[in-house]
Parts: structure tokens; sequence; C-alpha cells
């Protein structure tokens, strides 16, 4: 499991542009007895793009970032 302190942000594959930002209230990563996940509500989102996860995990003020853009996702119509 990760940490408590653990975020995500969403960007644009092709653009590398930010989409969803890293956020204290509305980006940290949940956990249950699975394990770890986080809901986007893809509902405005541009179809026929691709997007990839950037996740943010401070463990007590080490910063490390993680990603992987060979692991996309892609809206669909």
């Amino acid at each position: 499991y990760l940490p408590s302190s653990t975020y995500y942000q969403v960007k644009d594959v092709q653009t590398d542009e930010v989409i969803i930002p890293f956020d204290d209230d509305y980006t940290k990563v949940s956990c249950d007895t699975n394990g770890n996940f986080f809901k986007l509500d893809l509902t405005n989102w541009e179809y026929n793009r691709d997007y990839y996860i950037q996740i943010k995990v401070d463990r007590n003020g080490v910063v490390e970032y993680f990603e992987d853009k060979d692991l996309t996702f892609t809206i669909e119509k």
C-alpha cells in the first residue's frame, strides 16, 4: 500500500499538458482492503485523446514522482 500522502495528476500524452494537477484536497489516492485507487469523472473529457497518470508520494518530506508513459488510457465515444 502507498502512504496516505499519495496524490495523482493526469497529463495529455500528445501535448504533455496537465489536465488534472496534483492537489492536496482533490487528487489524494484512496485506499481500502483491496489496495490503492482513485476515481475520475471522465464525462467532459475530449474523445480520442491519450492520457497518462503521474503519482506523487510524500514520505515524511521526501517526495518521489512516478510515471509510465507506456501506461496510457484513451477516452472513446
